[in-house]
């Protein structure tokens, strides 16, 4: 049998151990230096292009144009007959993407290190003026050598730009896109042509923070979805995702991943600063209170926590938490202790106790720190007193002896619910607070973040109406703002509650002006109607009889409307990058009503096009061209005109005294406020 050639004239091919952007991999021997390495092929050896040969050949080049040490190392190129082929250093260990596929995501002890030996090779490559542009965890190694440290490769260069010129970037298609969809950069994801190392930056920190997470930042079904992410989406904070995290990262991240290249970090060195710096620094020791009047569980308790830290410094623990654990012997104690160390982040008591026992004593410290988790521990599985603690506000209990290792998962469970709780709570007051600026539209959506990617919503019919609040935008700088101010939300006030009672939507609160939405059965009578039931009530706050406040005051309390039907879209939009969105309303019937506003007059409220028979069953109808002086006096209100080629709406004594939901053909149904 005769022996395999050897690759070049020296290298004898083993076996093959994976393979790159344009290459197979393979482990070799040099028979030469008599030692193994890695022996990178072109994929389409014979038949490979000129295009793919250059690249391959430009790969070796940047890799050996960079002596780093935590850059794969390069010791030969050559042609086997046309084939090109690399050498390169043979490593052992394993790549991120297997590490990440096998535990999820990585201790902070753990991940410290790499992020310093990533953050050097890229300040080593874009010193040399080389953008990798296909970071992600598979391209880094975690290399094991002999009785030494874990240590971070960074692998194939083989889509690497070095610095091209404005020539050279011309010669690529703008659409041509380079890299791994899930790791690129926005500027990547469009194709642009301008990419430099701040696009390793943003990779940079998608592999962080899917190391810290246990998921990417930017997801989808399909390639396209990802690319779309990338571009419009803001990914979860990581505190969100593992409570454990500092929210200081938030922020970090939030400049990371920004969309526009300028706003994020300027150097490997920067961000690996800020992430380290945010990690170490929310390293704490997590307070426990101990409530327990047996000393051998005060001593066992002791022992494992000084074992649990011992642990965590020396690499061994998959947590990166410590444990502080003060005592108290009864329940009076316990509770001086809450009062004394408002810090203590978990109780652990047992049932049975002198004086007090533990379940008055969950009830009263509930009522000392209503956030904080309580968990009961009892030598009896009595499950009527357990049921009791739980009903009493206990998170959660254990029956002894417990292992430690149960031990430890509930109270690092108990923190996680404590921290979800805090954020809920804070969560809980701004979204009432956000609720006081916009429309519910956008507020009912708040709750579900996925709402606003699905919320398109199509009104094959519907109304609506657009109300503008007459004379105080004029007259702002007449009178007092607060006054104006205030007149305002009055008038919005009848705007809102007469919308609402008719069955619409309030779409828009935007100065003095108001959208509104009617999609239910009868829409545009109903549209209609709310018109003219407000038009009626600001009709009387400007009557000169009414009272002397009134009378004094300069402000004008009147409205005009435009109405137009058609199909409606209702939909998220607006710039995520800039984070500038949106719910809002489009379609010809928005456009219509827009248009319509300009003309009208205070007082009028025009409809664009021909209503339909309700609308003119209940309403006089006149074209523009027959627009009248308006009518004087309360009991006459001004009559309302549309446009030319439109139809002008005016109500007659009856219907502008319509309830809400009445009328010929009518259904009740009235919108709750």
């Amino acid at each position: 049998m005769m022996a395999p050639a050897a690759i070049g004239g020296r290298y004898l091919l083993e076996k093959q151990i994976g393979y790159g952007g344009m290459g197979v991999v393979w482990a070799a021997r040099d028979t030469v230096l008599q030692r193994r390495v890695a022996l990178k092929l072109l994929k389409t050896a014979g038949g490979a292009g000129s295009h793919a040969r250059t690249r391959f050949e430009q790969e070796a080049r940047t890799i050996a144009k960079m002596n780093d040490p935590r850059v794969v190392q390069v010791y030969d190129y050559g042609l086997d007959g046309d084939s090109p082929f690399i050498v390169m250093e043979l490593l052992e260990g394993e790549d991120l993407e297997e590490r990440l596929t096998r535990v999820g995501k990585l201790p902070v002890f753990v991940l410290l290190p790499l992020i310093s030996d990533l953050a050097k090779a890229l300040e080593a490559a874009h010193a040399e003026d080389i953008v990798h542009r296909d970071l992600k965890p598979a391209n880094l190694f975690l290399a094991r050598s002999a009785g030494g440290p874990e240590t971070l490769k960074v692998l194939d260069f083989g889509v690497a730009a070095l610095g091209e010129s404005d020539a050279q970037k011309g010669t690529r298609t703008r659409r041509t896109l380079v890299g791994t969809p899930e790791l690129m950069s926005p500027e990547q994801a469009r194709g642009a042509l301008d990419v430099d190392k701040r696009t390793d930056l943003w990779s940079f920190a998608v592999i962080v923070y899917r190391a810290l997470t246990g998921r990417l930042p930017f997801v989808g079904a399909t390639r396209s979805e990802v690319l779309v992410s990338i571009c419009i989406d803001t990914p979860p904070p990581p505190s969100t995702l593992a409570p454990n995290l500092p929210t200081a990262l938030d922020s970090i991240f939030e400049k990371a991943l920004a969309k526009k290249a300028s706003d994020r970090y300027s150097s490997a060195t920067e961000l690996a600063t800020a992430v380290t710096s945010a990690l170490t620094s929310a390293a704490r020791s997590i307070k426990i209170l101990a409530v327990d009047d047996e000393p051998h569980v005060r001593e066992l308790l002791s022992q494992h926590f000084a074992r649990r830290a011992r642990q965590v410094r020396n690499g061994q623990s998959p947590s990166d938490l410590t444990f502080e654990c003060l005592w108290a012997e009864s329940a009076d104690q316990a509770l001086t202790q809450l009062r004394d160390n408002p810090e203590i982040d978990v109780t652990l008591t047992d049932i049975r106790m002198p004086g007090m026992d533990g379940l008055t004593f969950v009830s009263e410290a509930r009522g000392l720190r209503p956030d904080m988790p309580i968990i009961v521990v009892s030598a009896f599985g009595d499950m009527t007193n357990l049921r009791s603690a739980m009903n009493r506000g206990a998170f959660d209990f254990l029956v002894k002896p417990w292992s430690f290792a149960d031990l430890d998962a509930t109270i690092e469970k108990a923190l996680q619910y404590a921290e979800s709780a805090k954020k809920g709570s804070a969560r809980d007051r701004q979204n009432a607070l956000y609720k006081l600026f916009v429309t519910s539209a956008v507020s009912d959506r708040m709750s579900d973040p996925n709402a606003l990617d699905t919320s398109h919503q199509l009104f094959p019919d519907a109304t609506v109406v657009l109300f503008r609040a007459c004379g105080i935008a004029e007259q702002v700088f007449e009178c007092d703002p607060r006054r104006a101010s205030r007149a305002l939300s009055a008038i919005h006030e009848i705007m809102v509650l007469e919308i609402c009672s008719r069955g619409g939507t309030v779409e828009r609160l935007a100065g003095s002006t108001v959208t509104a939405l009617f999609s239910q059965p009868h829409h545009a009578r109903e549209a209609v109607s709310a018109a003219f039931a407000i038009r009626a009530q600001l009709a009387g706050w400007s009557d000169p009889a009414a009272t002397a406040e009134r009378d004094q005051s300069s402000i004008e309390y009147n409205m005009c409307a435009a109405v137009a039907t058609g199909p409606v879209v209702r939909a998220c939009v607006g710039s995520r990058s800039l984070g500038k969105l949106d719910m809002a309303l489009f379609g010809k019937a928005i456009s219509d009503a827009q248009n319509l506003l300009h003309s009208a007059a205070s007082g009028e409220i025009l409809f664009a096009g021909s209503p339909d028979e309700e609308v003119a069953a209940l309403f006089e109808v006149l074209p523009f061209s027959s627009k009248r002086a308006p009518l004087t006096g309360p009991a006459d209100p001004a009559p309302t005109f549309a446009p030319e080629n439109s139809d002008l709406v005016i109500t007659s004594r009856e219907a502008e005294t319509l309830p809400p939901g009445e009328g010929p053909h009518s259904e009740s149904k009235t919108c709750p406020p």
